[in-house]
């Protein structure tokens, strides 16, 4: 397995496990809804968001030329740190309502 494909089983994997956090956040929201407002509900919608756009990264980086991989790959890190982030803001805010 070259370095590039095994990259994209780490990336992968990385997002498997965000959109796992991702659906466990809707979880708890949903059954704690008196406690979480609408703001809360916009941000999970806004962490799909990202999640599809750095899904989308991850598909352009499989078919990225050898020459455009290493910008695509910036570009997928870009879109997962996101993620990871607003999946950190929307626990800690979770901790801070429970």
């Amino acid at each position: 397995m070259s370095k590039r494909e095994q990259y994209i089983e780490k990336m992968k994997t990385k997002l498997d496990d965000l959109n796992s956090e991702i659906s466990n956040l809707e979880e708890k929201a949903k059954q704690q809804k008196e406690k979480f407002d609408e703001e809360y509900e916009d941000e999970i919608i806004t962490l799909k968001n990202k999640r599809e756009e750095a899904g989308e990264k991850l598909k352009e980086l499989r078919s990225a030329s050898d020459s455009a991989w290493e910008d695509v790959k910036r570009g997928l890190e870009n879109a997962w740190n996101s993620v990871a982030n607003g999946v950190s803001s929307a626990k800690s805010k979770i901790k801070e309502k429970t």
